[in-house]
């Protein structure tokens, strides 16, 4: 899927760009970890380009159990989010706070739009039948 490749480069540019900043603002040792990072997605993000997935069929079980992980966590998060805006008397933690409490069930949503165009998909490839 085109979001999958989107996101994992979205997030392979961040850590590339962490791992060059936190390199001139602390030295090695502290661009060891985002640049390792990115360089697996790199390679994933290469795998995903060359070789990609087949959607596939979202079952009952698979979408109960991704809601039953996915609902509280957000709730969790967002709820230790609300507290850090509530409690800390510093206003830089409390804008990032507030751009998470935006953030975090957008990203909640945004995977659920995901899974269902995969599913999608997936049944309208079953429909078609082989192809050769």
């Amino acid at each position: 899927m085109k979001s999958q490749r989107l996101v994992l480069g979205v997030a392979v540019v961040v850590l590339a760009t962490c791992a060059v900043a936190f390199l001139i603002a602390d030295g090695p040792s502290a661009a060891l970890w985002p640049g390792l990072y990115a360089i697996v997605g790199s390679v994933v993000l290469y795998r995903l380009v060359k070789h990609p997935m087949a959607p596939s069929r979202w079952s009952k079980g698979r979408i109960i159990g991704s809601a039953a992980m996915i609902a509280p966590a957000t709730v969790a998060v967002v709820a230790v989010l609300v507290w850090v805006v509530v409690v800390v008397p510093d206003w830089p933690p409390r804008l990032v706070a507030l751009a998470g409490i935006v953030l975090v069930p957008a990203i909640a949503f945004w995977g659920a739009r995901t899974a269902r165009k995969e599913d999608q998909a997936a049944r309208e490839l079953e429909q078609k039948g082989p192809t050769d």
